[in-house]
């Protein structure tokens, strides 16, 4: 049920975007840059996307990558995403609050099922028709015997949006 859900959530969804106002620094442009410290080993996006959908009466805005190189020739590349519902403006959310959907993790050199974060928070510094930029962390546990607990600290994202359905 949940993965229908998710699904019906990703294909009806629609998108009012709150403008941040010019000033502060807000009109720079995105660096497509997504960072985070994973149980310690600090990682780095090599193309970190954002998306945004309009359809339906809905909101949702993603972030993620999912080639995240962790190292080693035959290492898999990590994945996270952070799904936000509604609009999104300047401020700080929490997973369960409305609007921070969920943040999810995937190692798959350990699992392919994702690791849905049990406790986190994103922060929105900018976001505008284009871009969104923040910082986001949280906890979470692969689904492996033993399961391993995953901590990600000292993030931050600076992505243009790469795709756009609808208009904001």
């Amino acid at each position: 049920m949940k993965s229908f859900k998710l699904v019906l959530g990703v294909l009806l969804t629609g998108v009012f975007v709150a403008a941040c106002d010019s000033g502060g620094g807000d009109s720079a442009s995105a660096n497509d840059l997504l960072e985070m410290t994973v149980n310690g080993a600090a990682r780095t996006a090599d193309q970190p996307t954002a998306h945004r959908v309009s359809a339906g009466g809905y909101t949702t805005h993603r972030i993620f990558r999912s080639n995240i190189p962790i190292g080693g020739p035959e290492a898999k590349p990590e994945t996270v995403t952070i799904k936000f519902y509604g609009a999104l403006s300047k401020g700080a959310y929490t997973i369960g609050d409305g609007h921070l959907d969920y943040i999810t993790y995937v190692n798959p050199n350990y699992t392919d099922t994702p690791a849905y974060a049990t406790s986190g928070t994103c922060t929105i510094t900018r976001v505008n028709d284009s871009e969104v930029s923040g910082k986001f962390e949280f906890e979470a546990d692969l689904s492996t015997v033993p399961v391993r607990p995953i901590t990600v600290v000292n993030d931050r994202f600076d992505v243009q949006y790469s795709y756009v359905l609808g208009s904001s």
